[in-house]
């Protein structure tokens, strides 16, 4: 059975904590004039609008990623095995740098008097770089947004013409902080697909002999102190990325346009389900979530 979309999902719920926001109401003094049936044109009119509509929308943004970082959890064991970066280590603490592969790219002059073709580029978005440990999918996807405080009572609508703004701007922050978090996690997928698919294409390249494999080298351990003498360190090594990244002479390339055969034969890094999961660009801006495994 398919999946249901996320977002469906999560608008389904109906919260309560939208509900609780929807029914604030004042209790005690309040301040300025009262809002009167034609559309609340003035201070406090204005004062309840903004309230509502930022509390809604800080409200949604923490909710719905909440959600989001439950269903992503649910994938947990999956996510672990299909978007893990140890791959891509070497040299104990070098991170493998990350190129994007461009076809046929066209590059109009100026004056639009001459027209460059390119068949096929490389282009480096991140360079090999230490590290102490390989990044997790967590280290993308994981965020966590505050609940925001109850708003002032004085801010809260005491009429129905006051209640009636109340609910409309509660109806339009909500929706906003929606997709606020829809959009914060959709870009923070791109950039882990990215950044996954970026280190495939530098392992292919480096296969048929296209870049020459950057390499780390750590010092001899040494005994080292601080400065103010009340620090020992045995064992001090300094690791450093010695020989950078580049790329090989094109007479010592392999093929660039290959067979589907040829690919089937190509050196597999157990990233093809990961990138199966890359969004589809042109979708960017709706509501339909990745869908990471199968319901019941």
């Amino acid at each position: 059975m398919e999946a249901m979309p996320l977002d469906i999902w999560i608008e389904a719920q109906n919260p309560p904590v939208y509900e609780e926001i929807v029914e604030y109401r004042a209790n005690g003094n309040t301040f300025g004039d009262p809002v009167d049936g034609e559309g609340g044109a003035n201070i406090r009119g204005s004062a309840i609008r903004e309230t509502a509509f930022s509390l809604a929308a800080q409200t949604a943004l923490a909710w719905r990623y909440e959600k989001l970082l439950e269903f992503t959890k649910s994938q947990e064991g999956t996510l672990d095995r299909i978007a893990s970066f140890a791959p891509f280590v070497v040299d104990q603490h070098m991170l493998l740098p990350s190129i994007t592969e461009i076809r046929d790219r066209f590059e109009l002059s100026p004056d639009d008097q001459q027209l460059r073709t390119v068949e096929i580029q490389y282009r480096v978005d991140e360079p090999p770089r230490a590290i102490s440990v390989p990044p997790t999918w967590r280290d993308y996807l994981w965020r966590e947004y505050s609940y925001p405080e109850a708003p002032h009572p004085k801010l809260l609508p005491r009429s129905s013409a006051e209640a009636e703004i109340w609910e409309e701007a509660v109806e339009e922050g909500w929706r906003s902080g929606l997709e606020q978090a829809h959009f914060s996690w959709t870009n923070n997928l791109n950039e882990l697909v990215q950044d996954i698919r970026g280190r495939v294409t530098y392992r292919i390249l480096e296969s048929r002999g296209i870049v020459e494999r950057p390499v780390m080298v750590g010092s001899e351990p040494e005994m080292t102190t601080g400065s103010d003498g009340r620090v020992v360190n045995a064992g001090d090594t300094v690791y450093s990325v010695a020989v950078p990244m580049s790329f090989k002479s094109q007479d010592s390339w392999g093929a660039l346009w290959v067979s589907d055969d040829a690919m089937q034969r190509s050196p597999a890094f157990g990233h093809e389900s990961f990138l199966a999961l890359e969004p589809d660009e042109s979708r960017v801006g709706d509501q339909s979530m990745p869908v990471f495994g199968e319901v019941e």
